[in-house]
């Protein structure tokens, strides 16, 4: 076997020149320099003391580590986006618990505020001028004061200090929404159900005009409906009895703050 300059031996064969390192030269420098380029950022070691096979076992091994480090990473990857997506689920459940909370609060407070007015709405009548009472959402004031001529749908001037106090109370509750309702007894109307509704409706909107002329709400919160002789607060066999039944109840839904 020949020998060149440099150490370097050479073998030929079935016409394949194979190049063996004999002696160190730059050659084998430059392989050995490859190699532990290589090698650094896998984290290989020290090559410079190893032959080219235990070199290439470190880089392989380097590699195999490598890929093992990615998986591990890969799982820890979905083991983080997996517990992201569960903090999200809580956050956003912590979320609606939180607007289950101040609408809970603002209900509440919107209760408190509703029984304040309704105790100082009481104080505003005598028990022979009205009952103040809540139902639902409403405050409804049934005026038992108010006194109509059997068959007619006229304000006399004895109404005028119960209705301003009705007005006061409307006033309470800033711009609500009120509902007039209007009754008869079973014997005015000549005893129809026809005309008493047709009178109820007439009583209810002389209030409702009453009303809006003192300024208490524009028109178009105030609505009037007649109910004739329906709901009756006491027998209509007698005259008492009968005059407590042609009445007036008002009805005020305060307006629901955002």
């Amino acid at each position: 076997m020949p020998t060149v300059p440099g150490g370097v031996s050479n073998a030929q064969g079935d016409g394949l020149t194979i190049t063996c390192p004999a002696t160190v030269g730059w050659p084998w420098l430059y392989v050995e320099s490859l190699f532990e380029r290589l090698g650094q950022p896998m984290n290989a070691g020290d090559l410079r003391d190893k032959g080219v096979e235990g070199q290439l076992s470190s880089l392989t091994g380097a590699v195999e580590a490598m890929e093992q480090q990615t998986k591990s990473l890969e799982k820890d990857n979905q083991g983080y986006q997996a517990r992201a997506a569960t903090l999200e689920q809580q956050l956003s459940s912590l979320k609606g618990y939180s607007r289950e909370q101040e609408d809970a609060r603002q209900k509440l407070a919107a209760e408190r505020e509703f029984n304040e007015k309704f105790k100082k709405v009481q104080r505003f009548f005598r028990p022979d001028e009205a009952d103040v009472y809540k139902q639902g959402g409403q405050l409804v004031i049934r005026m038992r004061g108010i006194k109509f001529p059997a068959g007619q749908a006229t304000l006399t001037p004895g109404n005028y200090v119960l209705l301003s106090k009705v007005q006061q109370a409307i006033q309470t509750f800033g711009q609500p929404t009120v509902t007039i309702e209007g009754y008869t007894d079973t014997t005015e109307g000549s005893g129809s159900a026809r005309a008493n509704q047709a009178l109820s409706q007439k009583r209810a909107e002389v209030v409702k005009t009453y009303l809006v002329a003192n300024k208490t709400l524009p028109a178009s919160r105030i609505r009037a409906a007649g109910h004739g002789p329906d709901r009756p607060l006491a027998p209509n066999t007698t005259a008492e009895g009968r005059a407590t039944n042609r009445r007036i109840d008002v009805l005020i839904t305060p307006v629901k703050t955002q």
